[in-house]
């Protein structure tokens, strides 16, 4: 489902994520409460979800012969959950309890400080997987929420927003008849016209030939990208101090559990190429671990254990680069000069020519991948190509993500490279010195200027501080 956490309503922080737990809890047809997962697990199987930024993906797997009843079960979670009162609180403090489990890790605390300092009016900044506090406050009935969650549904889960991929020992034939049996082709569409009016549709459009993948509806977040600030009627690109710092600014972030890290997140104009890669290639450069590489100079010095990079944020409106370093103790005291290398080595790469041949080497090793790739357990696989089908035409969803066009990535990776600056960076260094750092400035008091300098995040506690 092409709909997320960032399509959370105002004031309901967390209500994708509430809907992908309640859709599990009975339907019309099958309105028992575990009817689905005991029909699962009698047949071999399992099932799970998750809720990202712009996406909801549900899948489940089971004994080949079991796929038609499993599919009749899956296929009512988008035609009639009951969405059952009764269940409500129960699972709003079931999603309360998951947040509080989440609370000690630093990957979601990290994450969420980064969200804080994105352009405050942009869902990207806001808090996803949701608790009591803004799903069920004091001020709200049960009531209010449930006709919040049915409005949520009428408004995302609907043809034109949703991708199906099926695996079976079936042909081809018997599993689209059981697609349609089922009953995912009488799942409602937009009806305006402008896109199918049901399932079946859409993919009779695609038997046809029809390119689909510019008709479907992508996220547009009022004046752009997470990382634009907008005054009047002009928007600023990413800067230094935009948006109470946007890019261009140092985190300083106390984790829970003992570790020596750097991370520079770079904003990056538009949406990802999703078929010359650029990023691919850049990942490639500044990962590499032979001689010369970045890794290999830090290392001789004694300041890192690892390097890695790649691409964080890849949405409708907004993408984003992530280069990061596991540092040693050596290389936390030497924070300034592991800086400067790594600035060194981007300016290096916009200064040097593409590496045509290294192009040509990495589309020959992708094809490779593909041609020769591991099989893959059934349920991650269908719910990989789920997601796909949202960004690659048909014909290209299995080969799409892997395969690459050395010429498009020789033609881009400059528009990449060019945003990788110290202004346009946003660098967060968590360690265990930044938390003795912090110890030390509240045993100098609550009230004096050292503490002061220190922020805590809201919804993980975690204390850090700008500069």
């Amino acid at each position: 489902i092409h709909a997320g956490s960032w399509a959370d309503p105002p004031g309901f922080a967390g209500l994708a994520h509430f809907h992908e737990h309640m859709v599990f809890l009975g339907t019309d047809k099958y309105p028992g409460e575990n009817e689905y997962d005991a029909y699962l697990s009698t047949n071999g199987g399992f099932s799970n979800a998750y809720t990202a930024d712009e996406d909801t993906n549900f899948y489940f797997e089971c004994l080949s012969n079991a796929l038609e009843g499993g599919m009749d079960r899956f296929c009512q979670f988008f035609r009639c959950p009951t969405f059952d009162k009764e269940m409500v609180d129960r699972e709003v403090r079931a999603i309360d309890s998951e947040h509080n489990n989440n609370v000690p890790i630093d990957g979601r605390r990290l994450n969420q400080v980064f969200k804080r300092g994105l352009r405050s009016d942009h869902p990207g900044s806001g808090f996803s997987t949701g608790n009591l506090e803004t799903l069920l406050p004091p001020s709200r009935s049960t009531d209010e929420l449930h006709e919040a969650l049915v409005k949520f549904r009428s408004t995302w889960y609907r043809t034109d927003r949703m991708t199906l991929a099926v695996q079976g020992t079936q042909s081809l034939d018997e599993l689209e008849k059981m697609v349609v049996d089922t009953g995912f082709g009488e799942i409602e569409g937009m009806n305006d016209g402008s896109v199918a009016e049901s399932a079946l549709e859409a993919a009779e459009a695609v038997k046809a030939g029809k390119k689909v993948r510019s008709d479907v509806p992508r996220f547009k977040y009022g004046n752009g990208n997470p990382f634009t600030v907008t005054e009047g009627d002009e928007t600023s690109e990413p800067g230094p101090g935009l948006d109470g710092g946007v890019a261009g600014v140092m985190r300083w972030v106390v984790p829970v559990n003992d570790r020596r890290e750097v991370s520079l997140v770079f904003p990056l104009d538009g949406a990802a190429d999703q078929d010359g890669k650029p990023h691919r290639y850049v990942t490639h450069c500044l990962g590499h671990e032979g001689p010369g590489s970045l890794l290999d100079i830090l290392q001789a010095k004694g300041w890192a254990e690892s390097v890695s990079a790649g691409v964080s944020l890849m949405n409708d409106d907004c993408h984003a680069f992530k280069l990061g370093v596991q540092l040693t103790e050596a290389g936390e005291a030497n924070l300034d000069g592991v800086l400067d290398l790594v600035f060194e080595t981007l300016a290096l790469m916009r200064e040097v020519p593409t590496d045509e041949a290294l192009c040509n080497e990495m589309a020959a090793m992708a094809q490779m991948e593909f041609t020769y790739q591991d099989q893959v357990a059934a349920n991650r696989y269908v719910s990989r190509l789920a997601s796909n089908l949202y960004d690659y035409e048909p014909a290209s969803v299995l080969s799409g993500p892997v395969l690459i066009d050395p010429k498009a990535i020789t033609e881009g990776v400059k528009a990449t490279t060019d945003r990788l600056t110290p202004s346009n960076a946003i660098i967060t260094v968590s360690s265990t010195a930044v938390k003795k750092r912090y110890e030390e400035a509240v045993a100098a008091g609550p009230d004096s200027a050292a503490a002061k300098e220190w922020s805590t995040e809201r919804w993980y506690g975690t204390v850090f501080q700008e500069s």
